[in-house]
């Protein structure tokens, strides 16, 4: 399977793989009291580089040893799974109306130490899904 068109990976001595490895640096730093588990990533708006962006940080996590994990949480309109060229048979969604066990829905990617939820099947009511309980347990796990 040829690795995904991202610029982390296929140039990783670009200057911006590197804008990305200093935002690495710069979140990792952030806390001194407790280490970052979880990050996310949004806009108020379509087509700003949202998933650019958390594709590109989490590439350059995973580069510098971190197990990540990368969750589409957008359920109208998904593109992790394109991105990494996984199905989006079963993920977030999925998991959260108990169709699915986390460990069912991670799906491995072809950079090390990167794992991927895609989004799952995309849901007739995508914004209560997100503020459930259960999404919230989620994010806590």
């Amino acid at each position: 399977m040829e690795k995904p068109n991202i610029i982390t990976v296929k140039k990783p001595k670009s200057p911006i793989s590197e804008a990305y490895r200093t935002l690495r640096t710069n979140i990792q730093f952030s806390s001194f009291d407790k280490e970052v588990k979880t990050i996310v990533i949004t806009s108020s708006a379509p087509n700003e580089g949202k998933t650019t962006t958390a594709v590109n940080l989490a590439v350059t996590l995973a580069q510098s040893g971190h197990s990540t994990i990368i969750v589409d949480c957008d359920q109208r309109r998904p593109s992790l799974h394109r991105v990494f060229n996984i199905s989006n048979e079963k993920g977030l969604s999925n998991i959260l109306i108990g169709e699915v066990s986390f460990q069912e829905a991670v799906k491995t990617t072809e950079i090390q130490n990167l794992s991927l939820i895609t989004s799952g099947t995309v849901p007739p009511n995508p914004a209560e899904l997100l503020a459930s309980n259960k999404m919230e347990k989620f994010m806590n796990f």
